[in-house]
């Protein structure tokens, strides 16, 4: 997973997908335990080759994927895990055009979430739901950004959970604020959370993904040339 955040999709796509073929016929043949071990195992290449196939522009692909990552880990019984998969699906989801589908699969992610579940999952969490809230135009984004806050504030000083290998922590939540305020048409704090997220993504990937709705804010306040 963190050699896919520098490397370029269209090399990884066939090992990834080989990979998968190989933990998925392994996981079949397996039972108790082991079965368990290699699922959770599938779920996590399945998720990578969704991943990679999303930059792609390969959306049957990549929605093919992520299902299948879903499944995988609620058959590994991690409900972690199944939750982080969700999750990134409803991202994608948003991101690709279909914000409600979107919306749909991170709330119910949420609802999923044991109670004992780290301030890192709900963190983020939080932040998808705001995006796809701003995507959708509604206000109720910005309460949805005060919890990812709140959460991300309550897990400083704590380690990251798997399947989560960062720690998600404020200067994240306003990479997400920035999007959300941007899609709600809110330049100033748009502009105030770019600034504070600027610099923070931790490769670059991200770092492109937050630069591109950087420029996309600034050009719908009219400032083309500062786009550019």
């Amino acid at each position: 997973r963190q050699l896919e955040q520098h490397t370029p999709a269209w090399v990884l796509a066939r090992p990834v997908t080989t990979h998968l073929s190989l933990a998925y016929a392994l996981a079949r043949q397996a039972d108790g335990k082991q079965a368990a071990r290699l699922s959770a195992a599938v779920s996590e290449v399945a998720g990578l080759a969704a991943w990679l196939h999303a930059d792609l522009t390969e959306p049957a692909q990549a929605r093919h994927y992520y299902k299948m990552s879903i499944a995988a880990a609620r058959k590994a019984q991690h409900p972690l895990l199944a939750t982080y998969m969700q999750g990134s699906f409803g991202q994608y989801a948003t991101t690709a055009g279909d914000a409600v589908h979107g919306l749909r699969l991170i709330r119910d992610a949420t609802g999923r979430l044991p109670r004992s579940a780290p301030h890192t999952a709900r963190a983020w969490l939080a932040s998808l739901e705001a995006v796809s809230l701003g995507y959708l135009g509604d206000q109720d984004a910005l309460k949805a950004l005060d919890d990812a806050r709140r959460y991300a504030e309550a897990s400083i000083g704590s380690e990251p959970v798997w399947p989560w290998v960062f720690q998600f922590d404020a200067a994240a939540v306003a990479r997400y604020k920035a999007t959300a305020a941007s899609r709600l048409g809110l330049a100033k704090m748009a502009t105030d959370a770019f600034d504070q997220a600027d610099g923070t993504a931790r490769s670059p990937k991200p770092a492109a993904i937050v630069a591109t709705e950087h420029a996309r804010a600034v050009a719908s306040g009219g400032h083309l040339d500062q786009a550019c």
